[in-house]
């Protein structure tokens, strides 16, 4: 298993559109370069039965300028006797016509959950592709923080064991009873503790998600056991001492725990997406960010993971620092790259 745990920080993330591409080519090659400046070099080893999509250097750039956002109306819904709340972005575009996808955002565990995941900048992402987003409410913990209860982590919701998947599987059944939302392009993603629940979901409720990203967040647990293949993107910086690449307790986590390693999360969703073969490494001139691809894998998905060398505990693209206070990255959007990836996932 081919993934790099030395490599430099601030570089920007080279895309993936797994999808294949017009003028592609199909072979088991490798993929085509980016032009001179975008510097990514592609090596499979061996090449996996479907080639990944061109690399481009539209990922390269500095993510768009920053967009004023207000927070989204809040709604309230019935989840057996608790009452939980979510905010949800409707697309200007959409009218009902057809069927559009739906992503579910998930906060890190923290004070700011609303500020917080607007510093994201999903919205304009959502409102320029025609998805929308929601975004649900952790369960509120003595010292004003909200969590997620997800395989040992966080807070209040893991100490109450909360039912967070069955709240999740609740919103999204009432948001397709309320909008026209394609049932094979329902995702989920999050930061930090929410970047836990949402590899939760992965595993808990893969009849539902078709893919999870997961930023900056561990999967603590070996008793995973999805019911069909998932797609999972992964963004994990090797200076985070919040969610620590190599595992164990971090400096700086708010909710202590000995996490496990980047590494048993590659080597846990690669076997249990039954993904063949070793996977395309990119690397980005001069080596500063390396992107392991397994393109191979058991119902068309793909399992992703970017290693970001000295980046902390971050959303990169954020406008703001992340829970700890780390800056995050401006070259790259993961938001950007979540969805490029979403784009190209969908449930038989």
């Amino acid at each position: 298993m081919a993934f790099m745990h030395t490599i430099h920080r601030f570089a920007a993330l080279a895309a993936l559109g797994i999808a294949l591409l017009a003028g592609c080519g199909g072979g088991g090659g490798t993929s085509a370069l980016p032009p001179a400046g975008g510097g990514m070099t592609v090596t499979p080893s061996p090449a996996p039965s479907v080639t990944p999509s061109l690399w481009t250097t539209a990922f390269f750039t500095t993510p768009a300028p920053f967009v004023a956002q207000t927070p989204d109306p809040s709604y309230a819904i019935s989840v057996g006797a608790t009452t939980r709340s979510y905010r949800l972005h409707i697309p200007p575009g959409y009218t009902g016509a057809t069927a559009v996808p739906l992503v579910v955002l998930m906060h890190g565990g923290g004070t700011q959950p609303v500020a917080s995941t607007l510093s994201y900048q999903m919205d304009p992402v959502a409102d320029a592709s025609g998805f929308i987003v929601a975004y649900p409410l952790g369960t509120p913990g003595s010292q004003g923080d909200y969590t997620w209860d997800a395989y040992g982590c966080c807070g209040a919701a893991r100490l109450a064991g909360v039912d967070d998947v069955g709240f999740i599987r609740t919103l999204v059944a009432s948001l397709r009873s309320a909008y026209r939302i394609d049932p094979k392009r329902v995702y989920a993603t999050g930061m930090s503790n929410g970047g836990f629940m949402a590899q939760r979901l992965a595993c808990d409720a893969s009849d539902l998600f078709a893919a999870v990203a997961a930023v900056s967040s561990a999967l603590d647990t070996t008793a995973c056991a999805p019911s069909q293949p998932v797609g999972v993107m992964m963004f994990n910086g090797t200076a985070d001492q919040n969610v620590v690449y190599d595992g164990g307790y971090g400096t700086n986590q708010a909710y202590p725990r000995d996490d496990e390693p980047v590494s048993f999360a590659v080597s846990t969703w690669t076997r249990l997406d039954a993904c063949a073969g070793s996977p395309y490494v990119a690397t980005s001139a001069p080596g500063d960010v390396v992107v392991d691809t397994y393109a191979s894998c058991a119902g068309g998905r793909q399992y992703v993971l970017y290693t970001l060398n000295g980046a902390g505990h971050e959303w990169p693209g954020s406008d703001q620092p992340g829970d700890t206070g780390d800056p995050p990255i401006q070259e790259i959007s993961a938001s950007k790259l979540i969805w490029t990836y979403f784009a190209a996932q969908a449930r038989p």
